[in-house]
């Protein structure tokens, strides 16, 4: 009993240690010393990405129309008043004759106009006795030069086609420069918005210009400002994404090892271990037992180099067994997975099957593909051989659609095919095909991981004295044979980069530029760092 009450009170004195170093590490100041050859070649690959293109500077829509064609002012009816005017069954030439005498206004009647009126009027403009004795019979009227034009209409249809003729507006023509979108798709969506005529049909045209890549625009003034507000929206540069991509062949085992590496180890007392945050893939080469914290490095996880600290808490009871408390220090950094990669693949751990870097733009498919064609010989009836190729190639295909600048949705497919010369038909290889495909959304710098791609390798082997192993019936004794299988997984890693727009007069920098701008960085803050001492 007393031995478990000392074991506790060894547990919580070294919680309380590990607190207080950690306070102290917390106010050290920050000695990391800075890699002027690293950063400047950083900053050089940053630049290298290359940007998104600017969306140019457009002319107003209003100030398209080459020539605003102002509409004359609808000249107004005389308005002089009419004392008395009384005629009974009069025709009705004769009225408007007589009313163009009265107001000195010379009027042109159409054949067609006939028919008979009463009319007594006192005291009334005379446009207010025009336009009832229009309206009565149905007649339309307008103005040609100083000439007021009386004419018939048979039906209500051909009236209002006078009034569309009366208030037709003109056409006019403008060139509108298409820079990114597609000048044709352009033509075929603004065809279906053109003003319509009575009878349905477009009031005007768009053509493409192919040798300037232009829409000419022949149209009312209204849809030619509205067109030009159409593509000042619809004809915007694409954004630019990079893509950096590992696609990689490992067990299972490993597969799980990869990623975020959160938790520990738990060691007996003649193996030690530490419990870690973040980073620590292998924790197992941490001291124990010894008198001052010791700073121990572990290999870099998914997410950031780290460095683990072990505490002198080595923790044993009865059966043998302790524990140890550590911490690790995660730094994230954009080459800490591509080093993880790298290191695994030294110790065979996996195998690195491409690696592309590409850029693309949005909405648009961009795709690597690697591999070799596999001949397969077929017979025909009449006896003759043919040759079909098939690939057999490892092939990523991606396509993106930048949401907000920040976040970004991707359609990603993967296709594996491998030939399996062990297993043949007819004396053709098989191919095995292996492929996955997803959408998902994405931060902009992040890397997403996507698996699904495994296949099962069976193994068999045997061991033993030679020639004694091969006796039957006696064979088992000298010798064993051994049989297992091992899960092969396909893991993608992707890392999407949405590009900065260029900003107009920027201009990258030359390699002795980016070298001096970090040097004199290093030496403002050594010199901050001395004025402090």
């Amino acid at each position: 009993m007393n031995k478990r009450v000392a074991n506790i009170s060894r547990i919580v004195l070294t919680a309380m240690l590990c607190l207080c170093l950690l306070a102290i590490a917390g106010c050290k100041k920050d000695t990391t010393e800075r890699d002027p050859f690293y950063e400047k070649w950083k900053e050089m690959a940053e630049q290298s990405k290359g940007h998104s293109p600017s969306p140019p500077q457009r002319v107003a829509p209003s100030d398209l129309v080459a020539k605003d064609i102002e509409l004359e002012p609808e000249r107004e009816l005389p308005s002089v008043m009419i004392g008395g005017l009384d005629m009974r069954n009069a025709n009705v030439v004769a009225v408007l004759r007589a009313l163009g005498k009265i107001a000195n206004q010379s009027i042109m009647v159409s054949p067609g106009v006939a028919g008979t009126i009463n009319v007594n009027v006192e005291n009334l403009p005379w446009d207010q006795v025009f336009k009832g004795l229009t309206r009565t019979h149905g007649l339309a009227w307008e103005w040609e030069g100083q000439i007021l034009r009386v004419m018939t209409a048979e039906d209500m249809e051909k009236n209002l086609k006078l009034d569309q003729i009366r208030y037709r507006k003109p056409l006019v023509t403008t060139a509108i420069k298409i820079n990114y979108a597609d000048a044709e798709q352009l033509r075929e969506d603004m065809e279906k918005l053109l003003a319509k005529d009575a009878e349905g049909n477009p009031r005007g045209s768009v053509e493409v210009v192919e040798h300037t890549n232009s829409l000419i625009i022949h149209s009312v003034k209204e849809d030619v400002v509205r067109f030009a507000e159409l593509v000042d929206k619809l004809d915007r540069p694409s954004a630019q994404v990079h893509f950096k991509a590992y696609i990689v062949e490992t067990s299972s085992d490993t597969a799980r090892d990869l990623g975020i590496q959160w938790g520990g180890g738990y060691a007996s007392s003649n193996q030690s271990g530490a419990w870690s945050a973040g980073g620590g893939a292998d924790n197992r080469d941490v001291d124990t037992g010894i008198a001052n914290p010791t700073l121990n490095n572990t290999r870099p996880g998914a997410t950031g180099s780290a460095y683990a600290m072990n505490f002198p808490g080595n923790i044993p009871n009865d059966d043998g067994i302790g524990a140890q408390l550590g911490l690790a220090y995660v730094t994230a950094s954009g080459n800490v997975l591509e080093v993880q990669l790298r290191a695994l693949e030294e110790d065979s751990k996996l195998n690195i099957l491409s690696n592309p870097s590409l850029t693309t733009l949005d909405n648009q498919t961009a795709y690597t593909e690697n591999g070799e064609e596999v001949p397969f010989v077929t017979i025909d009836e009449a006896g003759n051989y043919e040759v079909e190729w098939k690939d057999a190639t490892l092939r990523l295909e991606i396509t993106p659609h930048v949401i907000d600048g920040v976040n970004l949705r991707m359609d990603i497919n993967v296709k594996k095919d491998e030939v399996d010369f062990t297993r043949t038909v007819q004396g053709n290889p098989l191919i095995i095909k292996k492929a996955t495909e997803t959408s998902l959304i994405s931060r902009s710098g992040e890397t997403v991981v996507i698996s699904g791609l495994k296949r099962t390798r069976n193994t068999s082997g045997g061991a033993g004295l030679p020639y004694l192993k091969d006796v039957p019936g006696l064979g088992h004794l000298f010798g064993s044979t051994s049989k297992g299988e091992e899960l092969e997984e396909v893991l993608i890693f992707i890392t999407p980069t949405i590009l900065a727009e260029w900003i107009p007069g920027e201009v990258q920098k030359t390699l002795e530029e980016v070298e001096t701008d970090i040097n004199d960085d290093i030496a403002k803050e050594l010199e901050e760092k001395d004025s402090d001492n």
